[in-house]
C-alpha cells in the first residue's frame, strides 16, 4: 500500500498491489535509474521477492518475481559493488543465509549469491563499520541469539560472519554513531527478554560487548533518529505487547534514557522515521497488524511527539518505506500487508475514509472469483466464471472503490476455474478459464485497458475443473497446470513467453481428481504440486525437478469426497503444510510436511455439516495461518485459530 503526502502530515486514500504470498517486507530505490522510486516486496510463503518499478504519480509495473530460498524475511538495498547502481540484499530465515542480488541498474538483478549467517536471521542492516569506505552488513540471528558482521570488500562479496552473542530472540539490528566517537555501533532489539543491546564499534569491524537497556515490553523493530534535536542519536523502539513506541534519548555517550512511551494500533511490528510533514523533524510511521492501520505521530522536535493519526490499509500491514513515490518532493508511505499478500500504496488527504460495499450481479452461477489489476490503474478489479451463463465477468474498478457494470466475455460450457498471470511478458495481466464440457482452456491475452482479445483454446483432456499459473522451468515464463476430472490426469502447458502455450504434456493422478495447489513441499527451491482425487480420497504429490518434470505421483488418504485443498506452514518450521476439506466426512485434514516432499499421518478437525473450501490466513494477528472453512449448504463459516508454537 504507497500513502501519498500532501506535505502537512497527512495523506491521501491507499492505492494497493498485489504481491507474492504473506509480502513482511518492503525497501524502496531507484533500481533502473530513470529518477522514479521502484519497491521490493519480500515474500514468506513463496520463497521470493518482488520487485515493482515505479513509473512516476505512485503507479508500479506489475512485479518481476527472483526465487531467493525458504522463508525470506526482511530486504534491504545498498550499492554493494561501487558501480552506482543498487543492489539487494535478503535475510533467507529458513535456510540460515543472506542473499545478495546484485542490480544491473536496469531494474534487473543476477543470480543471489548466499552467506552463511546464525540460526533464522530476521533483521539486517549495512554500514561501513571498518572505515575502509565499502558497505558491510550485520544481521540479527533469531534463533541463536547471535549477531553476524559481514565485513564487504567492495566489489559486492563479503568476508565470512563474525558471531557476537547478543540477547534471547533478537528480532531487529540498526547502526548508528552512539558515543559520537565517528566508529558505528549496533542496537539489537531482543523479543525474548525485552532488552536493547548497544554494541560499541572499534571502527575495524569489530565490536565490543553488549551494554543493555531493558523495556516495559518486547522489542520488535527500532529506528534512529536525533528526536530533541541535540545532536546526538536517539532511539524509537516498537514494544510488540504493549502496543507502544518507546523513545529513548541518547546522552552522546551510548547512554539511553527512556523519554516517553506513546500508544499506537494493536500488535505493532514494524516502524520508520521520515520529515513528513516538511519541519525538517523526524517523524514516526507504525504498522499496526492487530488493528489493520498505520500510526503517524508527527515530533515536536523536542523528543516528543503528537499522538497518532492512524489510516486503515489491508490485512496485517507487517513492513512500511517511506519515499516520494510521485515525483513531489514530499515522502509518501507504502506498506506491505502480509494478512492479504498485498502492498498498499497511501495518498493522504487526512480522512483515510472508505466507501460501503456495492453488489453487482453477474452471469448464472457465478463459481470463481480471482482480483486483478486488468487495466493498469492500480486498482483490482474482478473476474468472475458464470458456470452456467458460460462466460466470464470483469469488474473493472473505480478510483472510490466502487466497481464497474461487467463486462462480459463468451467462454466454452461451463467455465469451471481461472487464473491471471502476465503470460506475454508485455506488464498487463492476461486470463486463463478452464472449459469443462469443452475439455480445454481459453487464454485471454489483455490489451491493457481491462478490455482482452478474442481467447485462444489450448486442447487439455477431458472435464478440466481447475487451472492455476506458476513457473515451473524457470525460465521467466508462466505455464499452466489444468486439473483434468474426466480422465484422472493434469496437463502442464509451458509458455513461450508470447501469450502462446505448448502443447499439453500430461500425468496421470488419481481418481476424479478436482483441484491442486504449488509449493516447494521438498526444499529444493523447485516447485512441486499437491493434486486432491475426489473419487478414491487421497492427495497425491508431484515432486518437480525445476525443468517442467514431475516424478511419479505419491498418494496420501484423506477423508471421503475431498474438495479443496491450501498449502501453507501451519506448524511454524519453515516447511510447507497441507490443509484438505473432506466432504463427505466433515472433517478438515492436516498433513504436516517433513521438507523431503513426503508428509505425516493427517490430523483430523471435525466440521458441523460437509466442508466444502478451506482458505488458510492469520486472523488473530500472531503469525500463525489459521484456517477457514465453508460449507456448501449453509452460510456457516468455521474458523479453526493456529495453537502451534514457533519452532
Amino acid at each position: 500500500m504507497v500513502l501519498l503526502n500532501t506535505g502537512d502530515g497527512k495523506f491521501l486514500s491507499p492505492g494497493t498491489y498485489v504481491v507474492g504470498d504473506q509480502p513482511c517486507s518492503i525497501t524502496s530505490g531507484d533500481f533502473d535509474n530513470d529518477g522514479k522510486q521502484d519497491l521490493v516486496v519480500a515474500s514468506q510463503l513463496e520463497y521470493n521477492i518482488s520487485v515493482l518499478l515505479g513509473v512516476g504519480n505512485a503507479i508500479f509495473q506489475i512485479h518481476t518475481t527472483y526465487r531467493i530460498g525458504n522463508t525470506p524475511w526482511s530486504v534491504i538495498s545498498h550499492d554493494l559493488n561501487n558501480d552506482n547502481n543498487l543492489d539487494l540484499i535478503v535475510t533467507v530465515y529458513g535456510e540460515n543465509n543472506v542473499s545478495v542480488l546484485l542490480g544491473n541498474g536496469n531494474g534487473s538483478f543476477n543470480t543471489p549469491i548466499t552467506y552463511t549467517v546464525g540460526s533464522q536471521p530476521r533483521s539486517l542492516v549495512s554500514s561501513d563499520f571498518n572505515n575502509d569506505s565499502n558497505p558491510d552488513l550485520a544481521v540479527a540471528n533469531y534463533g541463536d541469539g547471535t549477531l553476524s558482521v559481514l565485513l564487504g570488500n567492495g566489489t559486492g562479496f563479503f568476508q565470512a560472519a563474525t558471531s557476537y552473542t547478543v540477547g534471547v530472540y533478537p528480532l531487529c539490528v540498526v547502526s548508528g554513531d552512539f558515543n559520537n566517537d565517528k566508529k558505528l555501533d549496533l542496537a539489537v532489539m531482543n523479543a525474548g527478554n525485552n532488552i536493547v543491546n548497544v554494541l560499541l564499534g572499534a571502527g575495524d569491524g569489530t565490536f565490543m560487548a553488549a551494554l543493555n537497556y531493558t523495556l516495559s515490553g518486547f522489542p520488535y523493530f527500532a529506528v534512529t533518529g536525533d528526536f530533541d534535536n541535540d545532536k546526538n542519536l536517539d532511539l524509537a523502539v516498537v514494544t510488540h505487547d504493549d502496543n507502544s513506541v518507546n523513545i529513548l534519548l541518547g546522552g552522546g555517550n551510548a547512554t539511553f534514557k527512556t523519554s516517553m512511551k506513546y500508544t499506537v494500533g494493536l500488535s505493532p511490528y514494524f516502524i520508520t522515521s521520515g520529515n513528513f510533514d516538511n519541519d525538517s523533524n523526524p517523524d514516526l510511521v507504525v504498522a499496526n497488524s492487530g488493528t489493520n492501520t498505520v500510526s503517524v505521530l508527527i515530533s515536536n522536535g523536542n523528543g516528543t511527539f503528537k499522538n497518532q493519526v492512524s489510516y486503515t490499509v489491508r490485512n496485517s500491514p507487517f513492513s512500511i518505506v517511506s519515499s516520494d513515490f510521485d515525483n513531489d518532493e514530499k515522502l509518501d508511505l507504502a506498506v506491505a500487508n502480509n494478512g492479504n499478500n498485498t502492498i498498499s500504496v497511501l495518498i493522504n488527504n487526512g480522512n483515510a475514509m472508505f466507501h460501503s460495499p456495492l453488489i453487482f450481479t453477474v452471469g448464472s452461477y457465478p463459481n470463481d472469483i480471482i482480483s486483478a489489476d486488468f487495466n493498469n490503474d492500480s486498482r483490482q478489479d474482478l473476474a468472475v466464471t458464470s458456470q452456467n451463463g458460460n462466460t466470464v465477468s470483469i469488474l473493472l474498478s473505480n478510483e472510490n472503490g466502487t466497481l464497474n457494470a461487467p463486462v462480459q466475455y463468451d467462454v466454452g460450457l461451463s467455465p469451471t476455474s481461472l487464473a491471471s498471470g502476465d503470460f506475454n511478458n508485455d506488464h498487463k495481466l492476461d486470463l486463463v478459464v478452464a472449459s469443462y464440457s469443452y475439455g480445454l482452456v481459453n487464454v485471454f491475452l489483455a490489451i491493457g485497458n481491462g478490455t482482452f482479445q478474442t481467447p485462444v483454446n489450448y486442447i487439455v483432456r477431458q472435464w478440466p475443473k481447475f487451472v492455476l499459473s506458476d513457473y515451473f522451468n524457470n525460465d521467466i515464463n508462466l505455464d499452466l497446470v489444468v486439473v483434468n476430472y474426466g480422465n484422472n490426469s493434469i496437463s502442464i502447458l509451458f509458455g513461450t513467453g508470447n501469450g502462446s502455450f505448448q502443447s499439453a504434456i500430461n500425468y496421470m493422478v488419481g481418481s476424479d481428481p478436482i483441484c491442486a495447489a504449488s509449493g516447494d513441499f521438498n526444499k529444493d527451491h523447485e516447485l512441486d504440486l499437491a493434486v486432491v482425487n475426489q473419487g478414491d480420497s487421497t492427495v497425491g504429490i508431484l515432486l518437480g525437478n525445476g525443468k517442467g518434470v514431475f516424478q511419479t505421483i505419491v498418494t496420501y488418504p484423506v477423508g471421503d469426497y475431498p474438495t479443496s485443498i491450501v498449502s501453507k506452514d501451519f506448524n511454524n518450521d519453515t516447511i510447507l503444510d497441507l490443509a484438505i476439506a473432506s466432504y463427505s466426512n466433515s472433517t478438515v485434514y492436516v498433513l504436516l510436511g517433513n521438507g523431503s516432499g513426503m508428509f505425516q499421518t493427517q490430523i483430523a478437525y471435525s466440521v458441523d455439516g460437509g466442508p466444502f473450501f478451506v482458505a488458510a490466513g492469520d486472523l488473530n494477528n500472531d503469525m500463525k495461518p489459521d484456517l477457514i472453512v465453508t460449507k456448501s449448504d449453509s452460510s456457516a463459516l468455521y474458523v479453526f485459530p493456529n495453537t502451534c508454537d514457533e519452532q
